[in-house]
């Protein structure tokens, strides 16, 4: 009887497959559709600096310290952005230590991420307030990356920030910022967002708030979910269908504001971005100087106002920005000369060694 009702069984088995197996050979032109899992996005946020004094401290301006600040900000919004459904959320650091530039692209593309967002905060001369984002100077990662960096700016908006735009900054080798430059060799879409100006009063007024570095994250997660166009059922939100924005790019050449043009004939522009002293009598020097006509063939610079000026150095990029050592020490006052091909010149701004 146990025989009989197993060959039941089996034989009823037989007879569903071989039905299916007909009506799929009589509709040869139909096939059979299987819907594949969509595969998750997958987001690597970067807080920010990290490590102790002689590694990258970040910003400071009492009581604030970048480091800790983008930290905690990434952490929520990691937390945030894991209530939506099909998304993985990767961190390339998760406490206070050092993590070099490469490493964090490197690590990006390790856990193949689709999005890389550097979360920062800002720091200038107390006059510059509100949010900033950086994209890369890639025509094709700019263009992934300027939709976010809209949303990014809206959403900050939304929290009672002022934005101050969409940056695009060029270095010698394409972005200035490493996370960006490298991200771009990678091809992963990169954004650096500058939520505030720490030394503000505005913005520090906006830090005050309990609540400000949660607001943050919310801002941040937010543009994320849009831009990947994701849905959270336990927060009630659906991005699917979300429109990605225009954007505009500012483009930027070297640090800072750039200054206003010369005369016609003559180096249009000659500017310093920063210096930053190394402590042994040289300091670093970021400078941006063009000439589109005749290009930017040597330099000079001086510490005491222009007084003495150093022996002339070879521009070591014609056009654009250029970082190099000069012999300098903190608290010194830096300018500098550009000198076109044409041996014609034009004196930079000037900036206080830091």
């Amino acid at each position: 009887m146990k025989i009989v009702f197993m060959m039941k069984r089996a034989g009823a088995a037989c007879l569903a497959l071989l039905a299916g197996i007909g009506l799929f050979l009589a509709c040869p032109g139909q096939a059979i559709q299987v819907q594949a899992a969509a595969k998750p996005a997958v987001v690597v946020l970067d807080p920010g600096h990290g490590g102790g004094a002689s590694e990258d401290l970040g910003a400071i301006k009492a009581p604030y310290v970048e480091k800790a600040m983008t930290m905690y900000v990434s952490l929520l919004t990691k937390a945030e952005l894991e209530q939506y459904s099909n998304v993985k959320v990767f961190l390339t650091r998760t406490d206070d230590y050092y993590v070099s530039l490469a490493q964090r692209a490197e690590y990006a593309r390790s856990v193949g991420a689709d999005l890389f967002v550097s979360q920062h905060f800002n720091m200038s001369s107390g006059q510059k307030s509100g949010a900033e984002v950086y994209v890369s100077v890639d025509p094709v990662m700019q263009q992934q990356g300027g939709s976010l960096a809209q949303l990014v700016l809206q959403q900050l908006n939304g929290q009672g920030l002022p934005v101050r735009g969409i940056y695009a900054r060029s270095g010698l080798h394409g972005d200035y910022y490493g996370v960006i430059r490298r991200s771009t060799s990678y091809s992963i879409p990169s954004v650096i967002i500058e939520h505030c100006y720490m030394d503000n009063a505005n913005d520090r007024a906006w830090l005050s708030d309990p609540n400000c570095y949660a607001k943050l994250a919310h801002a941040d997660a937010t543009a994320i979910a849009q831009y990947l166009h994701l849905k959270s059922p336990s927060l009630g939100q659906d991005f699917t269908n979300t429109a990605r924005p225009g954007y505009t790019v500012i483009p930027m050449n070297g640090s800072g504001t750039i200054g206003a043009a010369a005369a016609a004939g003559g180096p249009q522009i000659s500017n310093i971005g920063q210096v930053i002293a190394y402590g042994n009598g040289r300091a670093q020097i970021t400078m941006y100087c063009v000439d589109t006509t005749y290009g930017i063939s040597q330099f000079c610079y001086s510490t005491d106002g222009g007084a003495t000026w150093s022996a002339p150095v070879s521009y070591g990029n014609s056009n654009a920005v250029w970082v190099t050592d000069i012999t300098a020490s903190r608290g010194q006052q830096v300018v500098i000369k550009a000198y076109n091909s044409k041996g014609e010149s034009k004196i930079s701004n000037t900036v206080t060694v830091k």
